[in-house]
């Protein structure tokens, strides 16, 4: 008798042993999770372990007579004078300011500056020639932040020879873009040019000042950042060249043909010409790069028609389930740290009210990602900013846990009501606020000595060749950025560039192609960066050499970080302290002891600039 078995039944054992199986699976996982779960203080903020630095013990170069002097010869208001008053308290210097050549003169005498700067818009030529020629017979190194105007360069025969030029070839010329030669700032060449090839997209870019005078320059002169024309129409060797240097009676001249210095980053200027007429350079920094997300999460399903309409799913579902993964993957993709500033609800003026049941899930993603929570200060809504806190710290009493936010965001600065409840104690936990920088106002700073102010220096979804140039400079300068991510108008789309998809898209491309996590600074959040502006802002130092060995010794802070530019030396070892290579011939040192010394080996030299 034959029997045939069934080729689609699953015997009783095997159906027991792939249940078994599931079931072990399922368990594993759910394990795991609790696991992670249990090891997920999702209600604590890791940043707020460490006690800040008091502002109460800040750097100031006033009484001091162990810092070295820059004398500035100009107005001693306006953008440039902004520039280098920061720039002179960042880097330990004192300041003066004289409003002739022969003021100037008799400061440079009184303070032993080692630097002058010189706004040549501010001379009044021809009759202040011979004074001038006179100062520049100083022994100290000059920098003409921004050239006089070019008819009168073009006129004074002693300033031309100064300059290093040769002769004016065109009062004013349209180059086709600019090119930073290697070795000047941090991050290497650069060139900011549109060619026929590239889409639209692409040629939005630039947005460089192109128009400027043409000056040929003289033998000897070197030149670090220079206009672009055709090289088929114009020889390379005759492009109009915008910052150079000249040897003029055996010191050093910088020229600076524009307007460079009027914003912040004219900073990562003044640093990279002392790199330039020093055997080394090395100068404090901050070390730290934001990303800072405001308006998300917002945990009100405000604009719940439009969203749905868009994406076919509510608010609150939008965010967890289409937002939060591409930003969770671009935090681990490009290593930055995020800070959340939290939008309780935006408009306290309707009747959505915040639900508090997803915000467990967002701080406990927030954890895995080394990412911190902090509060937005914008809002919407008939309301007071007292009746927008009162609620939010109702809300957060009842489905916060416990978690303390040290860091707030302003929009566009501190207005009278935010101050007043700054002043009022209204946010006891309060560390850092971070804020739109406006011109004129320092970019990290104190506001009382207890709360720092860290201005956005960027905006993710916006990027161009000017601030790229931007973007270099303050890294040069000061190791810093503050990139705003604004989500608000995804969740309230005016537009179809408002768009999540749309937004996101851009973001991702910027983030990885400019702020990708490689310029050799370390990614932070508004807490961990307000813990190092402190330790920036109340550092006082002293360096010297003796043979191969730099010694610094470092006061004020706990821990310090400085930028080490040498002439193509490199560095043998570091002890007090650690070191980490940015790019050739420029370290990163972090000094955890008082005293550092950094042993160099290797013959000095000079970097490969272009030599006219």
């Amino acid at each position: 008798m034959n029997t045939k078995k069934g080729t689609g039944m699953v015997s009783y054992r095997n159906l027991f042993s792939i249940c078994t199986t599931m079931a072990v699976l399922f368990f594993m996982f759910q394990f795991f999770q609790l696991f992670k779960e249990s090891g997920n203080a999702y209600d604590t903020n890791e940043y707020a372990a460490e006690p800040p630095l008091s502002g109460e013990k800040r750097w100031e170069a006033a009484g001091r007579a162990d810092v070295p002097g820059v004398v500035f010869l100009g107005e001693d208001s306006g953008g440039i004078a902004n520039v280098i008053s920061q720039w002179c308290l960042y880097t330990k210097h004192g300041l003066t300011i004289a409003e002739t050549p022969v003021q100037a003169a008799e400061m440079l005498e009184k303070t032993s500056a080692e630097l002058l700067l010189i706004d040549g818009a501010a001379l009044k030529l021809p009759e202040q020639e011979e004074a001038l020629t006179a100062l520049l017979e100083e022994n100290v190194t000059a920098v003409f932040v921004r050239l006089p105007e070019a008819k009168r360069v073009e006129e004074s025969a002693g300033l031309k020879n100064i300059l290093g030029i040769e002769k004016l070839r065109k009062p004013s010329v349209k180059t086709e873009g600019l090119q930073i030669f290697p070795g000047f700032l941090l991050g290497g060449e650069a060139v900011y040019k549109t060619t026929d090839d590239m889409d639209e997209k692409q040629k939005k870019l630039q947005d460089m000042e192109l128009e400027m005078p043409w000056y040929q320059l003289g033998t000897g002169t070197k030149i670090f950042m220079t206009g672009l024309f055709d090289e088929d129409e114009v020889e390379r060797e005759l492009f109009p060249p915008v910052i150079w240097r000249n040897s003029y009676k055996g010191k050093l001249v910088f020229a600076v043909n524009g307007e460079y210095m009027q914003d912040l980053g004219g900073m990562g200027f003044l640093n990279a010409f002392c790199y330039e007429c020093q055997e080394y350079s090395l100068y404090p920094v901050i070390n730290a790069e934001n990303v800072t997300v405001t308006g998300f999460p917002n945990f009100a399903e405000e604009n719940a028609g439009r969203i749905m309409e868009l994406y076919s799913r509510s608010p609150s579902t939008v965010q967890q389930d289409v937002m939060w993964p591409g930003i969770y993957a671009l935090s681990e993709k490009n290593r930055r740290k995020l800070t959340f500033c939290f939008t309780t609800q935006y408009d306290y003026g309707d009747d959505c009210e915040p639900y508090g049941d997803r915000v467990v899930f967002f701080l406990q993603q927030m954890k895995e990602i080394g990412a911190e929570g902090g509060q937005n200060l914008e809002y919407q809504g008939n309301v007071t900013l007292a009746d927008k806190l009162e609620a939010d710290r109702a809300f957060w009493e009842e489905n916060g846990g416990g978690y303390r936010f040290l860091a707030y965001y302003a929009g566009e600065g501190l207005d009278e009501e935010e101050r007043e409840a700054i002043d009022g104690g209204v946010l006891p936990d309060l560390r850092t606020v971070a804020a739109e920088h406006q011109p004129g106002e320092p970019l990290v700073s104190y506001y009382n000595s207890g709360i720092t102010m860290q201005g956005i220096t960027g905006h993710a979804e916006v990027y161009s060749y000017s601030q790229d140039l931007q973007r270099r400079s303050l890294e040069t300068a000061l190791g810093y950025y503050n990139l705003q991510m604004d989500l608000q108008p995804a969740l309230w789309p005016g537009s179809k560039e408002d768009q999540w998809e749309h937004y996101f898209d851009v973001v991702s491309s910027n983030i990885s192609t400019w702020w990708s996590g490689e310029s050799g600074f370390d990614s932070t959040t508004l807490t961990e960066s307000d813990g190092r502006i402190r330790n920036f802002l109340n550092l006082s130092y002293a360096r010297d050499r003796q043979g191969d060995t730099v010694t610094v010794r470092v006061e004020g802070a706990g821990e310090a970080w400085f930028v080490l530019r040498t002439h193509r030396e490199t560095i043998k070892g570091v002890q007090g302290g650690e070191y980490s290579l940015l790019e050739e011939n420029a370290y990163l040192i972090h000094a955890t002891d008082p005293v550092v010394r950094i042993q160099l080996e290797g013959e000095t030299g000079q970097t490969g600039f272009y030599f006219s």
